[in-house]
C-alpha cells in the first residue's frame, strides 16, 4: 500500500472503530434491545443447535426463510427475522460469525466492523 493510501486507510480505520464504540455504548448502555439483539438472539440459536449437534447446526444453518417446524427450534427463542428471506440470510452470517466469535455480541460486531471497512475501502 502507498505511503499516502496507508495515511487514509489508518484513519478510515480508526474512525470506523470510534464508530463502533459508540454504537454499542449506545445499544447496550440505552437501548438495551433493538434489530441488532435480535439478529444476535437468531446467530446464538444457530450456535446452540452448533453445541448440541454440529449436524444440526449445519441444517439450521442452510435452512430456507419460512422453511422451519417449530420443533426445529427451542420454544423459548424467538426468531424475529425468519420470515424475510434478507433478514434471514443476514441471521445466517451472523451464525457463521457467531462460530468464530463464541457466541459474544461484541465480538460479532467487532468482526461485522471489520469487513464492512473492508468493503467500504474496496470501494
Amino acid at each position: 500500500m502507498e505511503k499516502e493510501l496507508r495515511k487514509y486507510y489508518l484513519i478510515g480505520f480508526v474512525a470506523k472503530y470510534i464508530g463502533l464504540a459508540l454504537f454499542l455504548a449506545i445499544y447496550i448502555l440505552v437501548f438495551k434491545n433493538g434489530d441488532t439483539f435480535m439478529y444476535y438472539q437468531s446467530a446464538s440459536q444457530i450456535w446452540n443447535s452448533f453445541l448440541t449437534s454440529p449436524l444440526e447446526g449445519l441444517n439450521k444453518l442452510m435452512l430456507d426463510s419460512g422453511e422451519f417446524y417449530l420443533s426445529d427450534f427451542d420454544a423459548k427463542t424467538r426468531f424475529f427475522y425468519f420470515e424475510s428471506p434478507s433478514e434471514w440470510f443476514l441471521s445466517r452470517i451472523a451464525g457463521i460469525a457467531n462460530l468464530f466469535s463464541f457466541n459474544n455480541y461484541i465480538c460479532i460486531t467487532v468482526l461485522f466492523c471489520y469487513f464492512s471497512f473492508l468493503g467500504i475501502w474496496g470501494f
